[in-house]
């Protein structure tokens, strides 16, 4: 969150329900559908929908949006390394929310044939559909 909000103390853990009346600042669906319906599902299951003001395709910018007071953002706590004036980092108490990222699939470069890029597309899909932290059967 912006460092001139002063909700909750320095260092100290947040209870999402706290900033269910800011503005959020999230990356567009299309760009990272796993964290758009993570950040979606957090705030729902904490009984608000976030009131989104801002998407930002890459984290960088979202740190820099919050940093400028356009609002409050839920960041992989890898992001607490870009150390940016004007942006203060909580840990959610109570989450146990995790992002990972789809494993990669991999076959041979000379490998252009329609039925690999079929292939592909429906393990695309099938991951989409999947719901957020679960894997597949």
């Amino acid at each position: 969150m912006p460092a001139s909000r002063r909700l909750f103390k320095a260092n100290s853990a947040a209870r999402l329900k706290a900033v269910s009346g800011e503005s959020f600042i999230i990356p567009p669906r299309e760009v990272a559908p796993g964290l758009f319906d993570l950040i979606v599902g957090e705030c729902r299951a904490n009984g608000f929908a976030p009131r989104i003001s801002q998407h930002a395709r890459q984290m960088q910018t979202v740190v820099g949006l919050v940093a400028s007071g356009m609002g409050v953002a839920l960041v992989p706590s890898s992001v607490r390394n870009l150390k940016r004036p004007g942006v203060q980092y909580h840990a959610l108490r109570g989450s146990t929310a995790s992002v990972a990222p789809p494993p990669p699939l991999l076959r041979p470069r000379e490998d252009d044939g329609t039925l690999a890029g079929h292939f592909a597309a429906v393990l695309r899909e099938v991951a989409r559909a999947l719901p957020v932290g679960k894997a597949m059967p």
